[in-house]
């Protein structure tokens, strides 16, 4: 039997307690859900300083067949991260997603059954209402910002670009490789890139995230940073 591939890729830096035991559940419970798909495990630790143990990587390799581990020496930024682990798989669809697998698996494999039934050639992920009501003030107010500038300025069909669960095809992977940005705004990048493509179907859908998500800080610096590539954007 002919089994569709699909390479889940996640970006790992300084990742929580038990990070592998939850990868090998929630990859597990995906499999689940997608029995007569072929999961590829693409996993690229990008220069973390704590969290990555040995043992950790060969208990993933004793449960997950097919899984392979890539590493930045130094820390390169979700972006730079992910498109070095997109280069190093081959497969029919792919998604990325973070290594605590935020959202519901329900909401994977959404993203996952579009992509398989040739529904668009990239799957985004939309948080929904409740998801702010998690997230710290200063990340929610942050988010905002970034959405109203989204669709006020860069016109996209989507406010919501932050969202860290998205798919797609051979077509959607040419695009994602084409972007430069190596931190906060690679998916804005990425989404703005594939608006312009008028041969490319996009399909936002909306995700759950699951309860108990931790979330990382957002320093100042990186703002400055992202602002200057938000700027970028706009005249590009």
């Amino acid at each position: 039997m002919n089994y569709t591939r699909l390479a889940i890729v996640l970006p790992c830096y300084n990742p929580p307690d038990r990070w592998a035991d939850n990868l090998i559940e929630k990859v597990e419970q995906i499999q689940t859900q997608l029995p007569k798909t072929q999961l590829q495990i693409v996993l690229v630790n990008d220069g973390s300083t704590e969290g990555i143990q040995p043992y950790s990587i060969q208990k993933i390799q004793s449960k997950i067949t097919d899984f392979l581990f890539l590493e930045h020496a130094i820390n390169q930024g979700k972006g730079a991260t992910l498109r070095k682990g997109m280069s190093a798989v081959e497969a029919d669809f792919y998604i990325y997603t973070d290594i605590d697998f935020p959202y519901e698996a329900d909401s994977f494999v959404e993203v996952a059954q579009l992509l398989l039934q040739q529904k668009a050639d990239i799957v985004a992920g939309e948080k929904n209402q409740n998801y702010y009501e998690q997230v710290p003030g200063f990340r929610r107010m942050i988010s905002k910002v970034l959405q109203w500038s989204t669709k006020t300025i860069l016109r996209l069909p989507t406010a919501d670009t932050q969202c860290g669960l998205k798919g797609f095809n051979e077509k959607g992977k040419a695009i994602f490789l084409s972007t430069t940005i190596d931190r906060y705004l690679f998916d804005l990048e990425f989404l703005r890139a594939a608006s312009k493509d008028k041969n490319v179907k996009v399909l936002f859908v909306p995700v759950q995230l699951r309860e108990g998500v931790q979330f990382s800080q957002v320093g100042l610096g990186l703002l400055l940073k992202e602002g200057v590539n938000f700027l970028k954007l706009i005249f590009s």
